[in-house]
């Protein structure tokens, strides 16, 4: 069935300006590390003393992963999480394990984005995705359906590296609330490899981008963003993790 009201394409240059723009304020400052967030929110619910804080934050490992948060007023999606992971992955293969290509696979080691169903696909590679996100309590899972473009190589900063984008998109055969399940609002994401400096053939590290309105209830915007959504990406990172293992050979074999 056709999907409605879009223009089943990417504009690839603008979407990795759009990329560099959210890297290089990131550098700039005003982002704040989701653990240390946390940790202050704990501070103004429940009187955390100064030591206290400094050891919460302490406690948090970030050698593997890092979650940020920043709210931009007035955005339709205003608060929004960049990540980075150092992944034990090649670059392109990263992001293999999470194309729609490959869903019945992933299906097998992924559970924390579920219920993946194959839509549409487009002749210039581009595809829709049904998904469910299952999220702890006490939020409802919710669910998703997105607009997915191919792996594409850029160039990033003078470094090779490869992108997936997603976006927020209708199809008529997932209507919203047909299900009885909240429908989530996804106002632009993106998954960039770059190959690991000294292991380029082995490792990458990943910048990420989630920019998701959650709608239905939910006890507080930003609290779900900073503790809940890094919660399921890390789970994500660590699946693929787990997964590349066991099927290494089949992503090298399937590479599109």
């Amino acid at each position: 069935m056709p999907s409605e009201n879009h223009d089943p394409s990417f504009d690839y240059e603008e979407e990795v300006d759009r990329a560099k723009r959210f890297k290089d304020d990131l550098g700039k400052g005003g982002w704040k590390k989701t653990d240390t967030y946390l940790c202050e929110l704990m501070r103004d619910k429940i009187l955390m003393s100064v030591v206290s804080i400094s050891k919460c934050v302490a406690s948090l490992d970030d050698s593997v992963s890092q979650y940020w948060i920043k709210t931009f007023p007035g955005e339709e999606v205003p608060i929004k999480l960049l990540f980075k992971w150092k992944m034990p992955i090649p670059a392109k293969t990263c992001l293999e394990m999470i194309q729609p290509a490959h869903i019945e696979v992933r299906r097998k080691w992924d559970d924390n984005f579920v219920d993946h169903e194959l839509l549409e696909t487009y002749p210039n590679g581009e595809n829709v995705v049904y998904m469910r996100v299952v999220t702890p309590w006490p939020v409802v899972s919710r669910n998703y359906v997105l607009l997915n473009s191919p792996i594409k190589e850029i160039d990033w900063y003078g470094k090779q590296a490869y992108v997936i984008f997603q976006r927020n998109i209708t199809h008529s055969s997932k209507p919203e609330g047909e299900d009885g399940m909240v429908r989530a609002f996804n106002g632009g994401n993106f998954y960039l490899a770059v190959p690991d400096e000294n292991e380029p053939e082995s490792a990458c590290e990943v910048l990420g981008l989630s920019n998701n309105l959650f709608k239905g209830w939910i006890p507080d915007n930003e609290f779900v963003t900073a503790k809940l959504v890094p919660r399921g990406i890390d789970k994500l990172r660590e699946s693929m993790t787990k997964a590349y293992d066991t099927y290494s050979e089949y992503y090298t074999k399937t590479e599109t």
